[in-house]
């Protein structure tokens, strides 16, 4: 059922899985007839926005929300993606933004791993002669298979100014609390992390540098773990058929160390995951962006069902009104 992916809603599906998928794409097309006649409007002193897009992936192993449980099955998927976005002005110095998204995906031949994630946020920031301060509290409510899978809160602070060498410095701190349905309640947890970031610009290329440690306490007590997460991300604005390119690549490695005793291995647990990402983003003069990246990832575990390897490939379609 590749073709009903790759052509959406010109062919028809032969799969349950293919259904969704399809659906998804009907969605998104019904979203841009919509939403076309309606572009970014001033609504009580602020700027209303939204954006459409819709996309097709390959990925060489299908695994669970949580990272783990692969199935060593390749499978191709399709999703749709819609957003609205209030911007607003407050004062001299500060912004407020409201956004919400809905992301849906629908693989071919697993349908176990369909998903739906609604998520809102709110964003404020005030600037304060050359720093910036802010927060920012999200929602999220994710579903698996159309079932209840896990719930996202997540409210965080943060901070920006000059950093040395003409850099920009974000620190940050958050908390964030997970709550899973059914069978999973034992991995409810509660998270608290702090992250630095600097980024630099050298004329048509950014350098960005990023650090977190978190600190995990879920209701089993063989979860709870603390993790260190390093990247390093390049970008550089390209000219490719005298069009400009964006390209981004970026490296990141994880390390999380588990504080009690895994009882499936008899030892504690100890994952390690370094990532590889590499993209291309082209955007027209009529706001559509298109997309391609491909990702690879190697998740070291003693734990078996979080040891595996994983190569992604996406095309994206988006556009902002």
């Amino acid at each position: 059922m590749v073709a009903s992916l790759r052509f959406g809603l010109l062919t028809e599906p032969t799969t349950e899985a293919g259904r969704s998928v399809q659906k998804c794409l009907l969605l998104a097309a019904c979203a841009v007839l919509f939403v076309s006649s309606a572009h970014a409007a001033t609504v009580a002193g602020g700027d209303l926005g939204f954006k459409v897009g819709v996309s097709v992936s390959s990925d060489s192993n299908v695994v669970d929300p949580s990272g783990t449980n692969p199935g060593g099955k390749s499978d191709y998927a399709g999703g749709v993606n819609l957003g609205a976005e209030y911007k607003r002005n407050i004062g001299d110095a500060g912004k407020l933004s409201v956004s919400y998204d809905f992301t849906g995906t629908g693989y071919d031949d697993i349908s176990s791993r369909n998903n739906v994630l609604h998520l809102g946020s709110v964003t404020y920031m005030h600037r304060i002669d050359k720093v910036t301060v802010g927060g920012n509290y999200s929602y999220g409510d994710y579903r698996l298979d159309g079932d209840g899978f896990m719930t996202l809160k997540r409210a965080s602070a943060f901070l920006g100014m000059q950093g040395p060498l003409k850099s920009v410095v974000v620190a940050s701190v958050a908390n964030t609390r997970k709550e899973f349905d059914g069978a999973l309640k034992d991995r409810d947890a509660d998270a608290n992390s702090v992250s630095l970031s600097a980024t630099r610009k050298f004329g048509a290329n950014k350098v960005k540098l990023s650090y977190q440690f978190a600190d995990e306490d879920a209701k089993a007590a063989e979860l709870d773990y603390s993790g260190h997460v390093v990247g390093i991300n390049y970008a550089r604005e390209l000219k490719l058929a005298s069009r400009p390119v964006t390209m981004n690549a970026g490296v990141s490695y994880t390390r999380n160390d588990y504080d009690k005793t895994n009882f499936l291995i008899g030892k504690k647990r100890t994952d390690k995951r370094t990532r590889f990402e590499l993209g291309f983003e082209h955007k027209t003069r009529s706001d559509i962006t298109v997309g391609l990246t491909g990702s690879y990832q190697d998740s070291s575990s003693n734990l078996p069902s979080a040891d595996y390897s994983r190569t992604m490939i996406e095309l994206s379609v988006s556009k902002r009104f």
